[in-house]
């Protein structure tokens, strides 16, 4: 575990939202589902800025039983000391809690991505990403996005970029991918690309998952093509036939019809089209 003895020592403030929440009893790797809190005043205080107090009280509680205290009270005492500053200790007991706990590693794991990128230290996520990746390269796509938003958001939009292509790479069409996508085209707009920009949210339009994420791309070419003065080549025939089948489908009427405009204007003399009355294709 030395890639997470290197963390940076701030606060792991994601992991103090869940745990005032949350309890992790009964927990796995494919089920988080977490019931309510069992340490209620230690939570309250935390909750009303008395961490001090509330450590003391957590603290005094683990001195009553010569028993492992349960996971929800490990991973609160860690959360506390981080938010008193003491951010090593806390980093010790969630390493040891991910060394000795199997069935935790995963979770903790996560929960420190999610820190991490919160606080905009994207390359340090990366190498815990890594390790949940290594086990599961599907599973953890949207930590993978939530990485590249960090990333672009400190304005290294080339690591984004690299990032949004590998959630792309393991899932082509979903709903990650939708939006893998429409950050990919923001993201290679902000580095002066907007070509590839403009291909992307072609490709989107053609890949879309949500009728939603058609309507997004869809404003957004437009935009790129009106402020950068690009042009549009149209799509074929077949892939218009697709496109307003699939918006039909999903009940964006409005949609289908822009499409159906859109594809008459590029084949004035389609004999499909023609054959294709708008009560039929609607």
């Amino acid at each position: 575990m030395k890639t997470l003895r290197r963390l940076p020592r701030e606060p792991l403030s994601a992991l103090a939202v869940i745990v005032l929440t949350s309890t992790l009893a009964q927990a796995s790797n494919d089920s988080l589902h977490l019931p309510e809190p069992t340490f209620p005043k230690v939570i309250k205080l935390q909750s009303e800025g008395h961490i001090a107090n509330a450590l003391i009280m957590l603290e005094n509680q683990f001195k009553k039983s010569s028993d492992e205290p349960p996971l929800e009270a490990l991973v609160l005492h860690a959360t506390l000391l981080s938010e008193l500053g003491r951010t090593q200790e806390a980093e010790n007991l969630l390493v040891d809690l991910i060394n000795r706990k199997i069935w935790m590693r995963t979770f903790a794991r996560r929960l420190l991505v999610q820190s991490l990128v919160s606080r905009g230290k994207p390359n340090i996520a990366e190498t815990v990403l890594t390790e949940l990746i290594s086990s599961d390269s599907i599973r953890h796509l949207d930590l993978v996005i939530e990485t590249a938003d960090s990333y672009q958001l400190i304005g290294n939009t080339k690591q984004a970029i690299r990032l949004y292509n590998k959630v792309l790479a393991h899932q082509n069409r979903g709903i990650l991918a939708d939006k893998a996508r429409l950050k990919l085209a923001t993201a290679l707009e902000l580095s002066g690309d907007t070509v590839l920009a403009l291909s992307i949210l072609r490709e989107t339009k053609l890949k879309h998952w949500l009728g939603e994420t058609f309507r997004q791309a869809q404003h957004e070419e437009l935009r790129l093509v009106s402020r950068f003065r690009h042009s549009l080549d149209p799509f074929s025939e077949k892939q218009y036939l697709m496109l307003v089948q699939r918006l039909r489908n999903a009940s964006k009427f409005d949609l289908a019809l822009a499409v159906i405009e859109e594809w008459r204007t590029a084949y004035i003399s389609s004999n499909q089209l023609a054959r294709r009355s708008k009560p039929t294709l609607l």
